[in-house]
C-alpha cells in the first residue's frame, strides 16, 4: 500500500518482484506481494513534472527533482527507473488504484493512462475514481465521505482477493 510517491514505490516493488528483478542490491529472496492498493500514485514522473500545481512552494518540478535528484531531462534514465510503466508485466499481483479526479499534483489522466496500459497487458487492475477530490483528500479531510469510502473500498478489494482479516470487526 502507498500514497503518491509511496504508491509509486509499492507498484514498482510489487511488479518488479513479480517480474523477477534481474539487477538488485538486496541479498536474499524478496517477498512477493499478493496485492497492491495505492492512492494517487506517482506512476509517471514526467507528467507530474510538466503539470502545474496551484500551491506556491509545492510545485511538481521541485518534488520530482527531489525524488530523482534533478531534472527529468537531465536524468532520463532515472525517470525510466522511477516510472511504473517500466515494471508492467503479466505476473503482477491484483492491483487497486484510487485516484481523485481533481488531483492537482498527480494528474488524474496520467494515472488513467497507466491503468489502460496495464489492462492492455492483461493485468488484474481496478481503478476507482473519487469525484471532486484532490491530492491527499483523505489527509485534508480525514473523516470525509471520500476518506471513509476509500477505507471501505480497500477492505472490499482485500476481501475479494483473499487478503482481508477473517473478521469484519477490523472495519
Amino acid at each position: 500500500m502507498g500514497d503518491s510517491a509511496g504508491g509509486n514505490l509499492a507498484i514498482n516493488f510489487a511488479y518488479s518482484v513479480a517480474g523477477g528483478i534481474k539487477d538488485r542490491a538486496c541479498q536474499g529472496e524478496l517477498p512477493q506481494p499478493k496485492g497492491v492498493v495505492v492512492q494517487y500514485p506517482a506512476v509517471d514522473p514526467l507528467a507530474i513534472y510538466e503539470h502545474d500545481y496551484p500551491i506556491k512552494g509545492f510545485e511538481p518540478e521541485m518534488l520530482v527533482e527531489g525524488y530523482i535528484g534533478g531534472s527529468p531531462y537531465e536524468y532520463p534514465e532515472r525517470v525510466e527507473t522511477v516510472s511504473s510503466y517500466s515494471y508492467i508485466n503479466e505476473k503482477a499481483p491484483p492491483t487497486m488504484i484510487i485516484e481523485p479526479d481533481k488531483d492537482g499534483l498527480v494528474p488524474a489522466w496520467s494515472v488513467y493512462q497507466f491503468v489502460e496500459k496495464a489492462r492492455s497487458e492483461g493485468l488484474p487492475i481496478e481503478l476507482v475514481s473519487i469525484p471532486f477530490a484532490n491530492h491527499v483528500y483523505n489527509q485534508i479531510a480525514k473523516n470525509s465521505i471520500g476518506s471513509q469510502g476509500r477505507l471501505t473500498m480497500t477492505f472490499d478489494f482485500l476481501k475479494r482477493n483473499g487478503l482481508a482479516p477473517e473478521s469484519d470487526e477490523t472495519r
